[in-house]
């Protein structure tokens, strides 16, 4: 193919797939701008809530530091003050200076700095190893002394290391409040200890499970005699149809029509009595099925 045959192609071939993805770019900036609306609407109304959700998303959609500017004035009169503090600053930092909402965002960024409560984490010697969850949100050890912009109101603090209980410390946080909180794992687990409990644990369970399987066999044979005595005592009944009729009995018929009574009573017996020991050896065993230690669970993220 020519040099002049090749661009022409590459041309259409870029020309066809601007011209799909055109619909599909136009259509996501028209639904961002009804969003947008939507959101200025419910500022209107004051319902502040819903212009938090039309506005994220119409961000989300088609970014612009306008939409960044009005989330923040929303999440702000919701107490969302940490994400109306990071949404001012970076509508202010994109306009242009000579845009008049520059400086309205500079001032709500600079009037939330002042209100935004910071939870400081102080790290101790025994949590080199710690792991910690801010509100559930894993943070790294670079995290550590910092001053961390949060929302006024209750926060968790969780604290896990190996070898340690979980500590779990909840904090409350007032407006411009900076509080500082030690990252300290809970209290030592001895590794004896854990080891005993498991192992008891693992005794425990396996003792049931044998007293299970134990009632399985158990119950195995009764069955097992209760279907040899139920077929003697069939076979009796046979004998007893032999030597009896309407007049009466012989000898041997009488004889087997008590030794019928007595296996049919004993194949009843039994069998009933196998068929309880399977069900409850079956269920034993089930339940005695092995469990983690409590100990390990504990230091499991």
């Amino acid at each position: 193919m020519r040099p002049r045959v090749r661009l022409l192609a590459s041309t259409a071939i870029a020309a066809a797939a601007l011209a799909v993805a055109a619909p599909s770019r136009a259509d996501e900036a028209a639904t961002a701008e009804a969003l947008f609306r939507e959101g200025r609407r419910a500022m209107t109304r004051g319902d502040w809530a819903d212009a938090v959700a039309r506005l994220r998303e119409s961000q989300r959609l088609e970014p612009a530091p306008g939409t960044l500017l009005n989330l923040a004035i929303a999440e702000e009169k919701v107490g969302r003050l940490a994400a109306a503090w990071e949404h001012a600053r970076a509508a202010a930092d994109q306009l242009p200076p000579s845009d008049d909402r520059q400086k309205l965002a500079r001032d709500l960024h600079e009037a939330l700095d002042k209100r935004l409560p910071r939870l400081v984490l102080r790290p101790t010697a025994a949590s080199d190893r710690a792991g910690v969850r801010l509100d559930g949100v894993a943070l790294g050890a670079a995290s550590f002394g910092v001053p961390l912009p949060m929302d006024p109101g209750r926060h968790e603090v969780v604290v896990r290391a190996p070898g340690h209980l979980d500590r779990v410390v909840s904090v409350e946080l007032g407006e411009g409040a900076t509080v500082e909180q030690r990252v300290e794992p809970g209290a030592r687990v001895s590794s004896d200890a854990a080891t005993r409990d498991g192992g008891a644990v693992a005794s425990s369970s396996s003792r049931w499970r044998t007293v299970g399987f134990v009632g399985l066999g158990v119950g195995a044979a009764a069955l097992a005699a209760g279907g040899v005595t139920g077929y003697m005592a069939m076979r009796k009944n046979e004998t007893v149809e032999a030597h009896c009729d309407a007049r009466g009995c012989d000898a041997t018929g009488v004889d087997a029509a008590g030794s019928g009574r007595d296996l049919a009573t004993v194949s009843t017996i039994a069998t009933v009595a196998g068929a309880a020991l399977v069900v409850g050896g079956a269920l034993v065993v089930w339940l005695a099925r092995g469990r983690p230690a409590p100990a390990a669970a504990a230091l499991t993220f």
